[in-house]
């Protein structure tokens, strides 16, 4: 008998009281009765009013597995015989369905809002496969914050969770064990890192025409330092025990504006364990830009080494008269709208901005002439 416990129900299965299918429970008289419902209120034929109370009560299940998610079970109310009906005869609510524990429900009359009431259980789920993520050193022993696998639900430690083993405050890789507790139960385990401390300051010391020195702050206890910059093609890294590092532009693909990411690093058992990057910048005076030009019917392309800003100057007449200017970020302008076989006279000059927002400007490349298809 699928649906419920069968508590108290042996005068009713006498009876032929309830219909039952895999879809739940069924309510239907014990007896044959009239169709028609008295009012709220007035003598039913299952009693009068104030009998409710001592009704019995059962529910279409007993037992749940905790998932966050309210449980409901279907509520049928049984009194002298008679199954009653929801939504007619009584009305149902829940308490405490939720979390792992001891839930309620409810059957309140409608007559004189007499209760009867049920308890069902919420066990807890098992914890399953965790994951984390790398920490920082913050000098204090500490764990990291852990996630369901399944779920990726976050846990909350000493809600969900405590530690058994894995607290440390030393840089390298640790193993963490944890115990479900609330609505979770059995243990899990995952390793993680504690990296070095965050570099928090990168400066520029110095900068020439072509390049920038740059300085930053000093991580205690680091063995080094490794930072990256791009130049022009990939993403360079190196190691330095230093605290500055000279970035060149080296390539004309390269920007104008110099990048660098730096992170403290510290050696464990042979093994580098690098902390999260801290970046920093400064802009250099542009050069004199390097550019191809591609001919089209009434139109011309003009592609540059890198994305910047560009201010393109170009006019129909030699001598740049009624000139027309064009200034925008990208790595390409393109001119069309020119009859065909005329000749177009240019200049560009690339810019960039210092980190004050103060307009660098480059030089301005020499005047040249494309003649349109």
């Amino acid at each position: 008998m699928k649906g419920f416990s069968g508590k108290k129900l042996v005068s009713l299965f006498l009876a032929g009281a309830l219909a039952i299918s895999s879809g739940g429970i069924s309510p239907q008289k014990v007896q044959a009765a009239s169709k028609d419902k008295e009012p709220k209120g007035e003598t039913q034929e299952y009693g009068t009013s104030g009998e409710f109370s001592n009704a019995d009560i059962y529910l279409s299940e007993y037992s749940y597995t905790y998932d966050g998610t309210e449980k409901e079970p279907q509520v049928m109310v049984a009194l002298n015989g008679y199954t009653l009906e929801e939504g007619y005869d009584y009305y149902v609510y829940y308490e405490d369905n939720v979390n792992a524990g001891t839930a309620t429900a409810y059957a309140v009359s409608y007559d004189d809002y007499s209760t009867v009431s049920v308890e069902f259980k919420i066990n807890p789920c098992k914890i399953g496969k965790i994951y984390t993520y790398d920490i920082t050193d913050n000098g204090k022993k500490q764990t990291p914050s852990v996630y369901r696998k399944s779920d990726y639900t976050y846990l909350e430690k000493g809600v969900d969770y405590k530690v058994v083993s894995g607290a440390s405050k030393k840089v390298g890789k640790h193993k963490l064990k944890i115990k479900g507790i609330g609505n979770y139960t059995g243990t899990s385990s995952v390793t993680y890192k504690i990296l070095p401390k965050t570099v928090t300051t990168v400066k520029t010391k110095k900068k020439g025409s072509n390049y920038v020195t740059f300085t930053w702050s000093k991580v205690k206890g680091a063995t080094g330092y490794m930072y990256e910059y791009y130049n022009g093609k990939k993403y360079v890294k190196k190691y330095t025990k230093n605290r500055y590092a000279t970035v060149k532009r080296t390539s004309d693909k390269q920007s104008y504006n110099i990048y660098i990411y730096v992170s403290a690093y510290k050696t464990v058992k042979g093994k580098k364990y690098t902390g999260y990057s801290t970046s920093g910048w400064d802009a250099l005076r542009p050069g004199v830009p390097k550019m191809k030009v591609t001919k089209g019917f009434g139109s011309f392309e003009l592609t540059f080494k890198h994305y910047g800003y560009y201010q393109i100057k170009y006019s129909a007449y030699k001598n740049m008269s009624y000139s027309s200017t064009y200034r925008g970020y990208g790595s390409s302008f393109t001119y069309s709208g020119a009859g065909s076989g005329t000749k177009i006279y240019y200049k560009v000059r690339e810019y960039t901005y210092s980190k004050s927002g103060k307009v660098l400007m480059g030089k301005w490349s020499k005047k040249k002439k494309v003649k349109v298809y």
